[in-house]
């Protein structure tokens, strides 16, 4: 008798499995009758409960994404834990026909993964930082570069110690070598800011360049920004420029508004400007709060385009009803001039009061005119009084100036020379020539501060200059009372006092 074979054979239970999750594939892929998919998703249920870890991230991912089944994350989030802890231990016994050990090693890797996104984000279980520290780093040392990514970034929520920023950015690094652009972005942001890592800005350079090379947009911004600092590489306008227009090109209205003010900064042709006019008006059709305001300055005053008025009107207003500052006051002052718009003070006032509540100097001073002079609205000196202090305060030269001669006078305030010198003297020292008439006046006089003929000369002195011609004329009389010593002094003072030549500011400072 042949006992070998009446001994019962027993089936290998991995080759059942695989031929179990293959049956399943084979029909998931091949049938799109419904019936046939629900026979071929209760084969992967079957080969999944049997501990086939590739059938239980399959059945883990239809959970998640609602295919075939009622959507559960909860149940997505049991399927994924089964596949995650179990993976790699039947790799090592899979049949040949059976999967690879690279499918196996996969469905491990990514149901760590998934799980840990679900404990991190609190999606169908309760969220649990500890367990999505846990699975993430399952994945991360199975090279997920996302799951490096996400472990980075939970040791750097953390950051209470510099073990944990070690650790960040050692996983931050990983993720990077694998041309994760985000891990590329924020392990270049952490060399520049020397954060968790000695500063290196060489460095950052590289990993903000493949970042940027891959088309990530902050990564251009700031190696155009690191370009014309010439921080991490020689400084070039050039490469600014160069990384400036790919953050524009990829259609970032902040980038598109720079570059047209690097643009329009330089003397340029009119092709440049041309160009430089494209990009604005690619930022302002964007809602770009600046960009509109600058698009609607240039055609103000007829630069790079023909002036035009009513298309100045146009674009301050988009400016202004995103609150940028400086078009609300240009457009008040269109409204009060009738430019470009039938003249509505009631509308110039609106604007300026709006202009004004954002801390607009030059708004305060506009309303505090119309106030004193009754124009556009019931004059009230007190009112007119109370804006010119306000904007006097923010250090507007004119409202300075305006609020001084208030004081001076008594108007809309008591009559207080001590108050009006202080004011004149903080508009004359920002330039204000009649403001420097007034002081000088006031020291001659020793009305309001000590009288002082050498200060006298010295204001009398820089009214002149902005061509006052009675400051001249007073200065010169005051001389007569003054030694040569005293004028020497003077004037000495006048000549110190005489402001640097600097270059001209940017055309969209």
């Amino acid at each position: 008798m042949n006992w070998k074979q009446l001994w019962p054979i027993k089936s290998n239970p991995i080759k059942r499995m695989n031929r179990l999750y293959e049956e399943a594939v084979r029909a998931l892929d091949r049938s799109e009758d419904e019936t046939e998919q629900l026979k071929a998703l209760n084969l992967l249920r079957e080969a999944a409960n049997q501990g086939h870890a590739i059938a239980q991230y399959r059945l883990a991912r239809l959970y998640e994404r609602g295919l075939l089944v009622e959507s559960s994350l909860s149940t997505a989030a049991h399927w994924y834990e089964q596949a995650a802890t179990c993976g790699l231990a039947h790799a090592d016994r899979a049949e040949e026909e059976g999967p690879k050990d690279s499918d196996w090693l996969e469905a491990e890797r990514e149901s760590a993964f998934r799980l840990a996104w679900l404990y991190d984000t609190g999606g169908g279980i309760p969220r649990n930082l500890v367990e999505a520290e846990r699975f993430y780093r399952q994945a991360a040392q199975l090279n997920h570069p996302r799951a490096q990514f996400n472990l980075a970034s939970l040791f750097m929520e953390k950051g209470r110690s510099p073990a944990e920023l070690s650790e960040a950015v050692r996983w931050m690094q990983k993720a990077a070598e694998q041309d994760l652009i985000q891990a590329q972005f924020n392990l270049a942001v952490m060399l520049e800011r020397g954060h968790g890592i000695d500063q290196d800005l060489p460095a950052a350079v590289l990993w903000f360049r493949r970042a940027a090379v891959q088309g990530d947009l902050m990564a251009c911004k700031n190696l155009a920004r690191l370009a014309a600092e010439g921080r991490g590489m020689p400084r070039d306008l050039s490469e600014a420029l160069r990384w400036l227009t790919k953050a524009a090109e990829i259609g970032d209205a902040e980038a598109q508004y720079s570059l047209a003010a690097l643009i329009l900064s330089e003397p340029g042709d009119t092709q440049a400007g041309g160009e430089a006019l494209r990009w604005l008006q690619a930022a302002a059709d964007q809602g770009h709060a600046k960009a509109q305001y600058h698009l609607g300055w240039l055609y103000d005053i007829g630069r790079v385009v023909p002036q035009n008025l009513a298309e100045a009107f146009r674009w301050y207003l988009k400016a202004a009803e995103n609150g940028e500052t400086q078009a609300q006051f240009n457009l008040a002052n269109l409204f009060a001039d009738g430019k470009g718009v039938a003249q509505n003070w009631p509308y110039a006032r609106l604007w300026f009061e709006k202009a004004a509540r954002q801390g607009l100097g030059g708004a305060w001073l506009n309303l505090g005119w119309m106030y004193e002079t009754g124009t556009g609205t019931p004059q009230d000196l007190a009112l007119a009084a109370e804006y010119y202090r306000k904007g006097a305060e923010l250090n507007d030269a004119r409202a300075q100036y305006n609020l001084g001669c208030q004081f001076a006078v008594g108007r809309g305030v008591p009559e207080d020379l001590r108050e009006a010198s202080f004011w004149f003297r903080r508009a004359a020292e920002q330039g204000d020539a009649s403001a420097q008439f007034n002081l000088a006046l006031l020291y001659e006089m020793g009305a309001g501060l000590p009288q002082d003929f050498q200060q006298a000369y010295v204001w009398y002195s820089k009214a002149a200059l902005s061509n006052i011609p009675e400051a001249a004329q007073k200065r010169d009389q005051l001389a007569l009372l003054m030694t040569r010593d005293q004028i020497g002094q003077a004037q000495s003072q006048v000549a110190s006092a005489a402001p640097p030549s600097s270059p001209p500011p940017s055309v969209l400072d």
